[in-house]
């Protein structure tokens, strides 16, 4: 079992207050919603890093095999799915 590590945080009196008055309503300490919140800050930020990479890897892809689809395209596409003229899905372009 691992150990959670203690770390000293400065919070501006303004966002401690409020912080406090969620873990009150929520009948939670404070350090649980400190926890919670710096959680949801990194996986936010490693979800944004993977969308970073993924665009990247995809620009990449592009530039080497010139294949795309048109956007117009796709919104159309898009827009037929659930109805009874849902369309295939556009061909890649070169």
């Amino acid at each position: 079992m691992h150990r959670a590590a203690s770390i000293n945080l400065r919070i501006e009196p303004s966002v401690r207050a409020r912080a406090e008055a969620v873990a009150e309503q929520q009948n939670r300490k404070l350090a649980f919603v400190v926890r919670d919140a710096l959680t949801q800050y990194v996986e936010r930020c490693e979800a944004e890093q993977k969308e970073i990479q993924e665009a990247l890897a995809s620009w990449q892809q592009y530039e080497a095999s010139g294949l795309h689809m048109v956007g117009e395209e796709v919104a159309a596409w898009l827009d037929s799915w659930g109805t009874d003229g849902e369309q295939e899905a556009p061909q890649c372009r070169v």
